[in-house]
């Protein structure tokens, strides 16, 4: 709400680790307090205005947080060295051949996107 992005136009933020599941939460609650400050709301091209990247699991309801977020600042997110509920080590390939996505957005979650993010 501070508008920091068009203070750091080339600042990325990611935030892995964590699962995509609370976007929509963080999203609606964000809508209110813009609509109660008289902000315009800039609704799913939120995260993409302001370079917030989130990882999402392939446990997560992607569909649903792409209605809510756009999907064009997903990736994918795995914890490959911790021994701990977010390991997933076979999540690229689950994502790519079991989650029933279309396979454009499975290709921005796992290639576009984090391009973007990383600046590669």
């Amino acid at each position: 709400m501070k508008q920091m992005h068009k203070k750091f136009p080339d600042l990325r933020w990611g935030f892995v680790e964590v699962s995509a599941s609370w976007v929509p939460y963080a999203m609606n609650d964000i809508s209110i307090r813009y609509a109660k400050q008289g902000i315009p709301w800039a609704g799913r091209e939120l995260l993409e205005e302001r370079n917030i990247f989130v990882a999402v699991q392939t446990a997560d309801d992607i569909d649903y947080i792409v209605q809510t977020a756009g999907e064009d600042n997903l990736v994918i997110g795995t914890d490959y060295g911790h021994n701990d509920t977010s390991t997933e080590l076979r999540a690229l390939t689950n994502l790519r051949d079991n989650g029933g996505l279309d396979p454009v957005l499975v290709d921005k979650i796992l290639e576009k996107n984090p391009k973007k993010l990383y600046s590669i």
